[in-house]
């Protein structure tokens, strides 16, 4: 199996971290969105609840980082404007 892509787009809600009920935000702990964000093996998580924050922008950035934690390289193709995603190391 080369790869598992699942794709929604939810009415859903990320959680925004508040001051006032989440210690860690002011203790300077670790933040539970970094700490489950973590690569898997060859899994990574991407969405807007993986930086806590309800936006779009967010979301596709997160995007960004999982396929970086991954070590994949991505380049979009020009004739037929495809994305063509290899794994590092490979041609």
């Amino acid at each position: 199996m080369a790869a598992i892509t699942v794709n929604r787009w939810p009415h859903g809600y990320a959680y925004h971290y508040n001051s006032l009920y989440d210690s860690f935000w002011m203790d300077g702990g670790p933040l539970p969105c970094v700490i489950a964000r973590q690569p898997y093996g060859r899994v990574a998580i991407a969405n807007a609840d993986s930086d806590a924050f309800a936006y779009t922008h967010v979301a596709i950035e997160q995007a960004h980082r999982a396929i970086d934690d991954l070590g994949i390289q991505v380049r979009a193709g020009q004739a037929d404007r495809t994305t063509t995603i290899t794994p590092a190391g490979t041609r």
